[in-house]
């Protein structure tokens, strides 16, 4: 198996053959790679061990003078800007996210491959209370609150391969993407990108669209893993029919196992129909070690039990079971239906 540098020399040189042919055989090639690189840097990322910080700044970066005459009228000052802070932790697929108050709580909300947890603890004593304990891939709206936790700091973590929360690889799989183009180009550092032109439907369970994004782009680092560099694009969130457009800048810091980690993601919204607003928020990561004991990832590293879970009495093998008695007694009953008549 060949290692990261060789990789990277690889798509270097790739990305210099395909310079040399023509534009349309450069750009199929190029989306060859674009959708064969994206799966194995996936796997990777699952490999990957750390701790850190995040910290979240978001604020109104302009105000136009029809939202600044509104809060006028309403009588209220501009909000102010909004901080949020959480440590994390990542061994492979287990994610951890603690929380801290400023009455010294810690909230900890904890994933591994048999369940998730939230626990409650005073940062002083170490104590922990069970807040909430759910087997995985038990119940799949309890499993769609669990992958939406995990996402919030997989998002932050590896902003280099997420694209508004959703993974890189995921987005490219869905049946919801449509490609438009795929280019290589040289950026001003003279460092080989690859601009992806998309668009893109996320949806509820039922299958409605939740999220219609259009004319959409994401530029990708193919030498690294196809990490992301910036993306952007114009997002109509049916729920209440906002439409919005964003432009997002991904600044790597370090590197793990020739897998970039953000260290500044700078999101900045434009509401359509409000023209001088924009709402920006700003992702600041913190690497401050890549060793993390997996024990950390259970409860009984808080001096909690371990959970033992029964399975549920509704499974497949029951229901067939139960179902198989239902029609056995319509079926005897309606024997002795005719039995009565004659």
């Amino acid at each position: 198996m060949a290692h990261p540098p060789v990789l990277r020399a690889i798509a270097g040189l790739s990305l210099l053959f395909l310079a040399r042919l023509p534009a349309t055989a450069q750009d199929t090639q190029t989306e060859q790679q674009f959708r064969k690189g994206v799966a194995p840097a996936a796997e990777r990322i699952s490999q990957v061990s750390g701790r850190g910080t995040v910290k979240k700044v978001s604020r109104h970066a302009a105000i136009s003078p029809a939202l600044a005459d509104q809060f006028q009228k309403a009588g209220i000052d501009p909000p102010e800007a909004e901080i949020t802070e959480f440590r994390w932790a990542l061994h492979g697929r287990r994610t951890l996210r603690i929380d801290s108050d400023v009455s010294g709580i810690d909230t900890i909300e904890g994933l591994n491959e048999k369940y998730a947890f939230v626990l409650r603890r005073r940062s002083d004593s170490g104590a922990a209370t069970v807040q909430q304990l759910e087997q995985i891939a038990t119940d799949p709206q309890v499993q769609g609150e669990i992958t939406q936790r995990e996402i919030w700091v997989r998002a932050s973590v590896f902003g280099t391969f997420h694209v508004w929360s959703v993974p890189l690889y995921e987005l490219v799989e869905s049946s919801d993407f449509q490609l438009h183009s795929v280019s290589a180009n040289e950026s001003d550092d003279g460092a080989q990108h690859v601009r992806v032109a998309f668009d893109f439907v996320t949806r509820e369970p039922d299958g409605s669209p939740d999220t219609t994004y259009t004319d959409c782009y994401v530029v990708c680092d193919p030498q690294y893993s196809w990490a992301i560099r910036e993306y952007g694009g114009t997002l109509h969130t049916h729920v209440n029919d906002y439409r919005a457009t964003h432009h997002v800048t991904v600044e790597w810091g370090d590197i793990i196992q020739d897998i970039p980690i953000a260290k500044t993601i700078r999101h900045l919204m434009r509401p359509v129909g409000d023209p001088g607003t924009e709402l920006e928020s700003v992702f600041s990561i913190d690497l401050v070690s890549e060793e993390v004991p997996v024990e950390e990832f259970y409860l009984s590293y808080y001096g909690l039990d371990e959970p033992t879970f029964q399975a549920p009495w509704y499974t497949s093998g029951w229901v067939l079971l139960v179902i198989g008695c239902v029609f056995t007694a319509v079926g005897a009953g309606l024997l002795r239906s005719r039995r009565n008549r004659r």
